[in-house]
């Protein structure tokens, strides 16, 4: 990606020299953002860079004079997104930018200063595989990350590259110009420029290090992986381990398992990780709008919000999948008996007035004597966790409770049915 400016103009110059030794396909993305009077001279820069040394260039013009808050953190998107485009359609592998030593430390001083957890004092990363892109694998790589910005200057001037100060760099209504100005002075001093490098070189260490551990421990903690509908972990083998390994590992279960990009704040892991070492078992808690967290004595479920049983008929015969497990229908010329209720026999004119539902408070099943039991007292005798609470399978015939597999099944009379009868069985899964 590149701009008219000095850090991209010196970046572009120096992967100019490379390919002319090695065989390497360059592209140029430009995003004009419109927020300045030089933006279309940056921008022609640009086009001449790629015209003169026969460069493809790809151009997407924006105006943010719309956004009132957020402008860098929308902007960012707008360009990466466009740059994944790119790299998708024309099957690149790499983006560069210019980032250099003195972005670095100006991202770890706004670290500092927002008291942001220690991940994010690991500031921008010299190369990461990019999470959005799910068409190819594409890599960041910042070559220019070790250099200084004196030096990049230097180099501009030995080798008269052309560039244009880019004017919005000097507009504190930006969170980092501010910074920029602020420290500005200090900069150059090599005890604060040692500090910030030594903060994102041991936070860097301290990922590298976790992230092993992760690696090791993975499937020692994890039950039961659904993908984009549940995950179930060893409670007790999560929670032996630090804070800050409870954070990544959940952190990656919800990015395998849910496609979950977008990050939580410091606070919101405390209060998942408080939950979790709570003793109270009745209870969820919303990662999001739509991952809910539950747990019991042994486990912790990670699940969608909405992956409930949506109040289904069953009017076919066949498998029907949900996720605990799959209920499974079928016509049978006998009466058949099941012992531990894993599944029930009826007559066959049941059929299209059956449904499969969730549990709802005040659901009741029937006892002997026309008596009721409530469906909770059930669960809670059989040890449900909330999860399974919330997700288990209730049969239901003209709205009245059938069966429960492996709990209730009602008295259904033996009569013979001359047209044969329907039989269903639940399969558990989970």
């Amino acid at each position: 990606m590149v701009s008219g400016g000095i850090d991209s103009q010196v970046l572009l110059s120096n992967l100019l020299l490379i390919k002319k030794q090695y065989s390497l396909n360059l592209f140029m993305l430009h995003v004009n953002y419109n927020l300045h009077n030089s933006a279309m001279e940056m921008q022609e820069i640009c086009s001449e860079s790629a015209q003169k040394n026969n460069l493809k260039i790809f151009i997407k013009s924006k105006s943010l004079d719309s956004i009132k808050s957020n402008i860098e953190s929308i902007a960012r998107k707008i360009r990466y997104d466009e740059a994944i485009k790119i790299c998708n359609q024309q099957d690149i592998d790499y983006i560069l930018t210019a980032h250099h030593e003195d972005d670095q430390i100006e991202t770890i001083y706004m670290a500092e200063q927002n008291n942001v957890s220690w991940v994010s004092k690991i500031g921008i990363r010299s190369k990461y595989i990019l999470n959005d892109s799910k068409d190819k694998q594409i890599t960041i790589i910042r070559p220019l990350l070790k250099k200084t910005k004196e030096e990049i200057v230097d180099y501009s001037k030995k080798y008269n590259i052309k560039y244009i100060d880019d004017p919005s760099n000097k507009d504190e209504c930006f969170a980092r110009n501010k910074v920029r100005l602020k420290i500005k002075d200090k900069v150059n001093d090599y005890d604060f420029r040692s500090h910030h490098l030594n903060i994102a070189r041991t936070n860097k260490l301290k990922m590298i290090k976790i992230s092993k551990s992760i690696n090791d421990n993975y499937s020692q903690i994890i039950k039961t992986s659904i993908f984009d509908e549940i995950c179930i972990l060893k409670i007790n083998e999560l929670m032996k381990h630090s804070f800050d390994f409870v954070h990544l590992y959940l952190k990656k279960i919800l990015f395998d398992n849910f496609d979950f990009k977008n990050d939580l704040s410091k606070n919101k892991w405390i209060s998942i990780h408080n939950f979790i070492n709570s003793k109270n078992q009745g209870k969820s808690f919303a990662i999001c709008n739509y991952i809910e967290i539950s747990k019991n004595k042994d486990y912790i479920y990670l699940y969608k919000s909405n992956s409930t049983i949506q109040n289904n008929k069953i009017n076919s015969l066949g498998n029907h999948y949900y996720i605990l497990g799959c209920l499974t229908v079928y016509k049978a010329t006998k009466y058949l008996e099941f012992d531990n209720k894993e599944g029930i026999c009826i007559p066959l004119d049941y059929k299209g007035k059956l449904e499969i539902k969730n549990w709802t408070h005040g659901d009741k099943f029937e006892i002997k004597n026309n008596k009721n039991s409530k469906v909770s007292d059930l669960f809670i005798d059989n040890k449900l966790s909330l999860f399974h609470k919330k997700n288990y399978p209730i049969i239901k015939y003209n709205d009245r409770i059938i069966w429960i597999p492996y709990m209730y099944s009602f008295i259904i009379k033996k009569t013979k049915s001359p047209e044969g009868y329907l039989v269903l069985i639940w399969n558990i899964k989970i």
